[in-house]
């Protein structure tokens, strides 16, 4: 048993056309509707890649910055290594004492 269309998904696609034009149709009528200028469209794709330049420079620095922070980790982890002594390192610097 498959699915069944149910609302706007069992109409005949051209009534659901004709609907759809009767609401914007409306909506210009209303005056609630936008109708883009160039100008305005051209402004809007401008702030659009600016945005996304923005958001992939911040991704970008935040990733520089965690690279970093697990680099500092590290040579802190083979700091604390180097400077730990084995028992018999120390019994030797102790008798050489």
């Amino acid at each position: 048993m498959g699915i069944e269309k149910r609302g706007f998904a069992s109409m005949d696609t051209a009534r659901l056309k004709e609907l759809s034009g009767h609401g914007g149709r409306k909506a210009h009528a209303m005056g609630r509707a936008h109708k883009w200028t160039r100008e305005e469209a051209r402004q809007a794709g401008l702030r659009s890649v600016a945005a996304r330049r923005r958001r992939k420079a911040e991704a970008e620095a935040a990733a520089e910055a965690a690279k970093q922070q697990d680099a500092a980790a590290v040579a802190q982890q083979e700091t604390v290594a180097a400077e730990a002594v084995s028992p018999e390192a120390a019994e030797q610097q102790e008798s050489a004492a």
